[in-house]
């Protein structure tokens, strides 16, 4: 049976990756890079929305979830993640903007994270729906799981080409 707590878990992360992405978008000074980070901060609020949307079909409905709950449930991926995310905003916020070698550096961090995110992800939760029978779960969330998933890799490859882009 998939556990729909994880998919609320799964959901907290992806809101304040989205976060992150479009505060650091807002601190850039290109507006390419503002772009890229924008397309990756409503990427992940996308996907928040839809893992909201997995739990209300699985019979939570507008449930809050602990962030002790998703530690029990996540483990150190969960904690690790958390704790990036929440650093990383903390220090973006007490910036008026970034520069490119500070840009490079949070960016570096976060392609290993969308990297964990996305390996997290696909065996964590994905991995529990697909190991469901077609009379279990609707075969169309299966498929948005999928591009879910697809997502975090192509958030990965913009992450890498704007980090390309600032050494050159």
């Amino acid at each position: 049976m998939v556990n729909p707590k994880i998919a609320l878990c799964l959901a907290e992360l992806e809101k304040k990756t989205s976060e992150l992405y479009v505060e650091m978008a807002d601190k850039i000074s290109s507006p390419s890079i503002s772009l890229i980070m924008k397309f990756i901060g409503y990427d992940s609020l996308k996907h928040s929305l839809i893992f909201s949307e997995i739990a209300k079909m699985y019979g939570l409905k507008d449930e809050l979830i602990s962030d002790k709950t998703c530690l029990d449930m996540l483990g150190t991926f969960f904690r690790d993640a958390l704790e990036l995310l929440n650093s990383l905003l903390m220090e973006i916020g007490r910036k008026r903007n970034l520069t490119r070698k500070y840009l490079a550096k949070i960016l570096s961090k976060l392609v290993s994270y969308e990297s964990s995110v996305g390996e997290e992800y696909f065996v964590g939760f994905v991995a529990s729906v697909f190991s469901q029978s077609y009379e279990e779960i609707n075969i169309s969330t299966k498929k948005i799981l999928e591009l879910i998933h697809e997502d975090e890799e192509r958030h990965m490859s913009l992450i890498e080409d704007i980090l390309t882009k600032l050494s050159d």
